[in-house]
């Protein structure tokens, strides 16, 4: 630095700006006192003490040399901090934006690594947490040298060789607090519903007391994201299962109907059954009891038709089934009411009628599908001459015919188009009148008459 005048000032301009050493600490250091003012040299330089040689001993040299590292390392940390709280900030979209379990462990080790600034090793644990113990614990997601184990028990870390390492993830689950280690560190990432995820990192290089501090605030954030996650999934669940039976609701049944449709598979059918009476049994035995049916015509459900077939619970009293036309038999339908219910230690025989149509005779998806079913169980009731009833591609017509029907019947009731006709009554033996039989009679517009036969059923 001794090259020139400025050569020294001339290399802290250079550190400063064209190397970007901002934490770097610099002592100008003279043997000429007032070659490099001190007042000018501190205001235009971004330089950190000023020393003459003459006045430099070595207590003096110790003390400036102390001072500018401990200064030094104290940047470093606030930098270490501002950069780590920073990643945190926009890591937050990335986190928040899963929406599944699945994906949640995964981007959550690759936050944590990005936020070491390296790779790392892993493992995520998935866990239940009740009165300070940790039940039902799962590795869900691995990497590093623990990649491939997701879906291990927590058994298998001896195998991994870390059966010391148990002790300290065991702890982190039941205190519900992070471990911190030289080269590990165990975080706790609280759920929702005793639901919570633990996880266990081995970094490359120790870990630092400001890194420590950083991942301590970065757990609060990944557990308000995994909170979120939860709810979602909740939420998810309420809007597709029926809460009494534990099927699936109308909305998570159409779905299911949508997506087989989509895998084009003609020999597919839906089945309505709707349980005679209910409404009575309901109303006269209590909700409790009504429920409690339910539950038993869904377990039986279950145990007919296995865990394949797919069910749900489509209106008060109706359920519904999805499977191949082979599946879907009278006589398979009908063995789920053949022996009586336990409902709340009453022996009970229900009766049903059911709806069955076919994917070949209906061109629109899922809610058509649904709908139809239900029209053929209407026509089941109304019949009454058989518990099934198989939807055919004329009902949708005769339907519609049937809604045009009363709606002119509703106009021509206000409009005075029903007409009273008297017809006698005669004795045949002596042709006396005995009495008037009155009969309605509707005139359309045209003139012509609409057959009692038509509109009075």
């Amino acid at each position: 630095v001794m090259e020139s005048e400025t050569a020294g000032l001339t290399l802290v301009k250079t550190i400063r700006e064209e190397l970007g050493y901002v934490a770097t600490r610099i002592i100008l250091h003279t043997g000429q006192p007032g070659y490099a003012p001190e007042y000018e040299a501190i205001r235009d330089y971004d330089i950190n003490d000023y020393r003459n040689k003459s006045e430099l001993n070595y207590s003096r040299l110790l003390t400036s040399l102390t001072a500018a590292i401990r200064s030094y390392m104290q940047i470093r940390t606030v930098a270490e901090q501002n950069g780590g709280l920073e990643y945190i900030i926009n890591s937050a979209p990335r986190l928040f934006s899963q929406t599944t379990t699945e994906t949640f462990p995964q981007e959550l080790t690759r936050e944590v690594h990005g936020l070491l600034g390296e790779n790392a090793d892993s493992m995520i644990f998935g866990f239940t947490a009740s009165a300070g113990q940790a039940s039902d614990v799962r590795i869900v997601h691995g990497s590093g040298k623990w990649a491939g184990t997701a879906g291990s028990s927590f058994e298998s870390l001896d195998a991994l060789g870390l059966r010391a390492d148990r002790a300290r993830i065991v702890d982190a689950m039941q205190s519900g607090q992070a471990g911190f280690g030289t080269d590990w560190a165990c975080l706790y990432v609280a759920g929702l519903q005793e639901q919570s995820l633990c996880l266990y990192v081995e970094p490359a290089l120790a870990f630092t007391p400001a890194q420590r501090q950083i991942l301590e605030v970065f757990t609060v954030m990944v557990s308000v994201g995994y909170q979120n996650v939860l709810l979602l999934r909740k939420l998810s669940h309420l809007a597709f299962q029926d809460a009494t039976s534990g099927l699936l609701n109308r909305n998570g049944f159409i779905a299911a109907v949508d997506q087989a449709r989509a895998g084009l598979v003609e020999e597919q059918a839906v089945a309505v059954i709707a349980i005679v009476g209910f409404y009575e049994i309901n109303e006269v035995l209590g909700h409790d009891f009504g429920d409690a049916l339910l539950r038993a015509v869904a377990l039986r459900l279950r145990e007919v038709f296995g865990t394949q077939m797919v069910m749900a619970r489509v209106s008060a009293d109706g359920f519904a089934l999805l499977g191949s036309t082979g599946q879907l038999g009278e006589d398979a339908i009908a063995q789920v009411f053949s022996q009586p219910l336990n409902v709340q230690n009453n022996s009970m025989f229900l009766r049903f009628v059911c709806g069955i149509v076919h994917f070949a005779n209906v061109a629109g998806d899922g809610a058509d599908l649904v709908k139809d079913a239900f029209i053929a169980v209407k026509i089941a009731k109304l019949q009454q001459k058989s518990r099934f009833y198989r939807y055919r591609s004329q009902f949708e017509e005769e339907a519609r015919q049937k809604l045009v029907l009363l709606d002119d019947l509703q106009r021509s009731l206000v409009n005075g188009k029903l007409e009273v006709h008297y017809q006698p009554q005669v004795t045949i033996g002596n042709a006396n009148l005995t009495g008037l039989e009155a009969l309605i009679r509707w005139k359309r517009d045209d003139g012509s008459f609409v057959p009692p036969a038509t509109f009075i059923p």
